[in-house]
């Protein structure tokens, strides 16, 4: 959707997109933090869409369909307090996402630290060895990611489906994120898609430079421009994960990626 809603309370020293239009209430009527969550609730979205004025480029919004949307209204302390409750949620969802990234950062440095510059606990007086790689730790070894990792192609032919699934689509991966806590459902599939398990690591194989690296945290179908990775072995899957969503991996899909407008 390229135009988007954008409801403020009066307060100085805010700036409105031009991809945006404003919406303003009277306050003793609606409460704005109200009326933007019920903007946010997936049947008003899908609504909006259907509605949408559809350009040459993107479908848009407009202030006639604003106009045409039916908003329920609760007195105004019942509206406050039911935007207090969903706003408390947010606060609380957000500091788990805060705590997701620095841990999500934590594993990266801890993998990088052992697995790259072998600076792992004791590695003062653990002896090196000759590799192909260089100098790497006594009793350590040497291997492609093929040998401990593999891609797995379960096709799932386009058309209905026996019962509603979960999809991910490209769109609902993150950027530099393992966590994937975004998904929609579908009874019928356009076009072929794949299925992953949970635990299975999901990569963006369309310009990997976005870095959409995600963890499935459940059983689901997936766009069929991804990469489904697993590991051949439990031991070896904490080490698979840290390698398809380092940097340099990434950096390595980038540079030996085909193609000018989506490689």
């Amino acid at each position: 959707m390229e135009r988007h809603v954008f409801i403020r309370q009066e307060q100085n020293g805010w700036f409105q997109s031009s991809d945006c239009l404003r919406l303003r209430f009277s306050s003793q009527r609606v409460d704005p933090l109200f009326a933007s969550y019920y903007f946010l609730t997936p049947d008003h979205q899908r609504w909006m869409m259907n509605q949408c004025s559809h350009g040459a480029t993107m479908a848009s919004l407009n202030h006639g369909i604003l106009e045409r949307i039916e908003l329920p209204l609760p007195p105004l302390p019942v509206q406050q307090r039911i935007a207090g409750i969903l706003s408390a949620y947010d606060e609380l969802i957000e500091n788990s996402q805060r705590r997701i990234k620095i841990m999500e950062t934590m594993a990266r440095t801890l993998y990088r630290e052992w697995f790259v510059h072998f600076r792992f606990p004791g590695h003062e007086n653990h002896p090196h060895v000759a590799s192909p790689l260089g100098k790497i730790p006594q009793g350590w070894e040497v291997k492609k990611l093929g040998e401990i990792a593999e891609d797995m192609r379960r096709n799932v032919p386009k058309g209905p489906l026996e019962d509603p699934a979960p999809f991910v689509g490209l769109e609902h991966i993150p950027r530099r994120s393992l966590a994937l806590d975004t998904w929609e459902t579908t009874a019928e599939l356009g076009s072929n898609k794949l299925e992953f398990k949970k635990g299975e690591v999901l990569f963006e194989k369309i310009r990997p430079y976005f870095y959409k690296v995600s963890v499935a945290p459940f059983n689901c179908l997936c766009s069929a421009d991804t990469v489904i990775i697993r590991s051949r072995r439990p031991e070896h899957y904490a080490i698979v994960v840290g390698c398809v969503s380092d940097d340099e991996f990434v950096a390595l899909a980038t540079a030996t990626s085909n193609g000018s407008k989506m490689p």
